[in-house]
């Protein structure tokens, strides 16, 4: 999930039982969004939503909400009622639970650039050619003969090498990039160690990973998606299917956008205020900077009916690039 090392330090000396949430929706506002999730929680397990502890982790830099927050000091058997829940919906907000010392997934990222139709037959093709090109790789064999302890003691290191290609499993994914419909390939495996760091370290690797053909062109690892919606990776906002489920109430990529650009419009507005109800002689530099006035910082300035640049998004909405940072 991305969560800085300052704050993992500060998650490990809070005690148990304590569970994350992803939060999807609210309102823009870190104290009122704080309130949303006080009384989802209060309401869903019938008890006083000031009696646990709920912790705020920082605001984006791009002005939006934070996303994932802790929940401590509850009684064993009602946070598992949360976790087994899963969701918590309402119509302003959605929260997520998921347990504090979560799985090593499988999910390695989105390799594209192959012409293969998104097929049954375009899958095992795209599968085999990228499983060809890891098994020739050998800083990801040394790697995963290395680190294989989610294998077991008694696994071999070839036998760990094995089971790991074994395990290679691509799923199509329809994107539309430049305005054209794009097949890319998610790719899963089963890891090889239960270590985060390690498996970042994999991942790593399988960035700098390229599998050349010379029937369906070049492919590569792209840097994963961050749906706005719920916690995966493996797709944009837009392709969420959560919002298709009969009774869901809350967020949409159309809603998560315009709270976004609320977001972002509501930070440089403040930044501006600041700025103007500075004494004489204050914050000297920003005079200098180029900006002007009523326009805010490059982070936080709102974009144009909720839209960027083009990539990963689908029937032109919600044109974002989603991407997390792992290559």
């Amino acid at each position: 999930m991305g969560v800085p090392p300052d704050l993992i330090a500060m998650y490990e000396a809070v005690a148990h039982p304590k569970f994350f949430l992803v939060v999807s929706g609210g309102n823009g506002a870190v104290m009122k969004t704080h309130g949303l999730i006080r009384k989802a929680i209060g309401s869903f397990i019938n008890i006083d939503p000031t009696s646990f502890t709920l912790g705020t982790p920082p605001t984006a830099a791009n002005g939006t909400s934070p996303a994932l927050w802790l929940v401590a000091d509850l009684q064993d058997y009602l946070a598992q009622a949360i976790l087994d829940t899963r969701i918590l919906c309402s119509s302003k907000i959605t929260l997520f639970a998921l347990p504090y010392d979560m799985p090593v997934i499988g999910f390695v990222g989105v390799f594209a650039g192959f012409t293969l139709p998104n097929t049954d037959d375009g899958a095992n093709a795209a599968r085999d050619l990228i499983r060809t090109a890891i098994a020739a790789n050998g800083e990801i064999s040394q790697f995963v003969q290395t680190h294989r302890d989610a294998f077991g003691p008694l696994v071999s290191a070839e036998q760990a090498w094995e089971a790991f290609l074994t395990s290679v499993e691509v799923r199509g994914i329809v994107l539309i990039v430049n305005d054209t419909n794009t097949v890319a390939w998610r790719l899963h495996v089963a890891p090889p160690t239960n270590d985060r760091t390690s498996w970042g370290q994999l991942r790593r690797l399988f960035g700098r990973l390229q599998v050349m053909t010379a029937q369906y062109g070049t492919a590569r690892l792209q840097r994963a998606f961050r749906c706005r919606i719920c916690p995966s990776i493996d797709h944009p906002t837009p392709l969420c299917p959560l919002p298709s489920l009969p009774g869901w109430l809350d967020a949409t990529p159309t809603t998560i956008a315009a709270l976004e650009d609320a977001s972002r419009a509501a930070a440089a507005k403040a930044q501006e205020q600041m700025r103007f109800n500075a004494p004489v002689g204050a914050g000297s530099s920003n005079t200098r900077s180029g900006q002007g006035r009523n326009q805010g910082t490059s982070d936080s300035k709102p974009r144009r009916d909720g839209k960027g640049k083009k990539g990963g998004d689908y029937k032109g909405k919600g044109k974002r690039r989603e991407r997390d940072d792992f290559f």
